[in-house]
């Protein structure tokens, strides 16, 4: 349901009604707004720069399922997939980070840690593929990028309303719901933040 709803907000209800103005603050905003959505710091620049495709794939295409299936294969690839490996990972880091504070001999701890493939490795050997997978795509991604936007393949279309830019600026983000939607954000955006930095400090051993 994420990606439907999700899409329905920041794509079809968001882009439509700023496309106006332009295609670029029609990406741009609710790019930024579905960044500040998922409420996590570490999360910021992934969301911004998905957003920022999907609000190019909407401007370009008009269609809202298209952006829904982008969106769900996003969630799928980043989501569902990687957290597959979380416990396996977190297993073989505790028994390394065990192995490494009983012995400080080289040999030692290769041997041990060789012990522990026969229940981690097929975990850690796919999720090293599945790393080496999304490193590939998203270098394609950044040239394929680059090469249409030099091409200029890419390239933005001008608004309705063809305002000066300080003026056009004034004019989006003065609405009331753009004002309450972006500081409502921002808030539960640094709350987030504020407790994930106090789980931190509670939970770091005292030396």
């Amino acid at each position: 349901l994420a990606p439907i709803l999700e899409e329905l907000f920041f794509r079809k209800l968001l882009t439509d009604r700023l496309r106006v103005f332009g295609e670029l603050p029609a990406i741009l905003l609710p790019a930024f707004l579905f960044a500040l959505f998922h409420m996590s710091a570490s999360q910021f620049l992934y969301a911004f720069t998905v957003g920022l495709v999907l609000g190019y794939f909407y401007c370009k295409t008009g269609s809202y399922w298209l952006t829904v299936l982008i969106h769900a294969i996003f969630n799928t690839v980043s989501g569902v997939i990687s957290v597959l490996f979380i416990d396996p990972i977190n297993g073989f880091m505790t028994e390394f980070a065990k192995i490494a504070r009983e012995t400080m001999d080289g040999a030692e701890i290769i041997e041990r840690v060789m012990e522990l493939m026969p229940e981690y490795g097929m975990a850690l050997g796919l999720y090293a593929i599945y790393s080496l997978l999304i490193g590939v795509i998203n270098i394609v991604g950044i040239v394929l990028l680059f090469v249409c936007v030099v091409t200029k393949k890419i390239e933005l279309r001008l608004g309705e309303y063809c305002l000066p830019r300080k003026e056009a600026a004034k004019t989006i983000f003065k609405t009331s719901g753009i004002i309450v939607c972006t500081a409502f954000l921002v808030v539960m955006t640094v709350l987030s933040l504020l407790r994930s930095c106090s789980t931190f400090f509670l939970l770091r051993p005292e030396r």
